[in-house]
């Protein structure tokens, strides 16, 4: 229970920071969400994208091996 409350606090945070960022400059946001993507790459691609075929994509390649996971999330998330 504690450990679900304080996912939600992070979530919220950083999906308030990126939103933020995204008001100020863009490629902010971008750096952000590269970050994330780097520390926990289906983070960074569900707050990108929410739960469409990208997030399921990279958390199935992040759990077959992290660095794949790590490479499809930035690829993701800088492709236009």
């Amino acid at each position: 229970s504690s450990c679900f409350l304080t996912l939600n606090f992070i979530l919220f945070h950083f999906t308030l920071f990126k939103n933020q960022s995204k008001m100020a400059d863009g490629s902010t946001a971008t750096c952000v969400d590269i970050l994330l993507a780097v520390i926990l790459p289906p983070l960074g691609v569900f707050l990108k994208f929410g739960c469409k075929a990208e997030f399921w994509i990279c958390l199935l390649l992040t759990i077959l091996g992290y660095i794949p996971g790590i490479i499809y999330a930035v690829y993701a998330i800088t492709k236009k």
